[in-house]
């Protein structure tokens, strides 16, 4: 059980700023055939679309919950 005190908290800051600072960074060092699609997920971040870091992470986590593809690992996240 994961339980992600203050979680609202981390939206706000792994929100649209800190997701247009990750493709920022991956835009620069990314291989030069992935760079036209590292920029439209900065573009798309920079407009605030698309998902931040925070739903990135949540994703990542649900995928080792109930009906996520690595189930079996039973993890479950509780959002405080």
């Amino acid at each position: 059980m994961i339980r992600w005190i203050n979680s609202d908290q981390a939206r706000e800051h792994l929100g649209y700023g800190e997701t247009v600072k990750r493709f920022e960074e991956m835009f620069w060092e990314c291989h030069p055939e992935n760079k036209d699609h590292v920029y439209g997920m900065l573009t798309e971040a920079r407009a605030g679309k698309g998902e931040t870091v925070f739903d990135q992470l949540i994703e990542i986590i649900r995928t080792h919950g109930p009906g996520g593809e690595e189930a079996d690992d039973n993890v479950h996240l509780a959002l405080l």
